[in-house]
């Protein structure tokens, strides 16, 4: 299997020969989903990365409506106004 390394970090790319390639991408879709497939290789996701994913995209939308709420508040004037 073929690996590449950045300095004394762990591997950011491994990939099986060839002919072995079949077994390992029935492996890992055992345990994970695939996602892309290039000639180079593949992209695959698992479940807890999966809900984390979704976990992200709520906040953002909730993020994003709270920004939407203050804005139009202080377009009308109304934070940090004294009464």
């Amino acid at each position: 299997m073929e690996c590449r390394f950045l300095g004394n970090q762990p591997p950011v790319a491994a990939r099986p020969p060839l002919e072995a390639a079949p077994q390992v991408r029935k492996q890992l879709q055992a345990r994970y989903q695939e996602l892309e497939v290039k000639k180079d290789g593949m992209k695959f996701l698992n479940k807890p990365m999966k809900a984390a994913a979704q976990r992200l995209q709520q906040l953002t939308g909730e993020y994003e409506r709270r920004q939407a709420e203050l804005l139009a508040q202080v377009g009308r004037g109304r934070v940090g106004a004294q009464g």
